[in-house]
């Protein structure tokens, strides 16, 4: 597989379900810089990948709301 969910993605999940806000912001410190990195190696492109990483973070939150 690509990915393997850690317990630390599955706590994040709950928290997230669970309304607990501050879980966003540890989420983005965690995985910020890896899908920094990834992006940059797909697109060469620093204002498309973040604007990516924020369409990503925004579509999570989507869910949990």
């Amino acid at each position: 597989p690509l990915y393997y969910v850690t317990d630390m993605d599955n706590e994040f999940r709950n928290k997230l379900k669970n309304g607990n806000r501050t879980a966003w912001s540890a989420m983005y410190e965690q995985y910020a810089d890896t899908l920094y990195a990834y992006g940059m190696k797909m697109a060469q492109n620093r204002e498309l990948v973040n604007d990516c990483i924020q369409d990503l973070l925004h579509s999570i939150e989507e869910i949990f709301h």
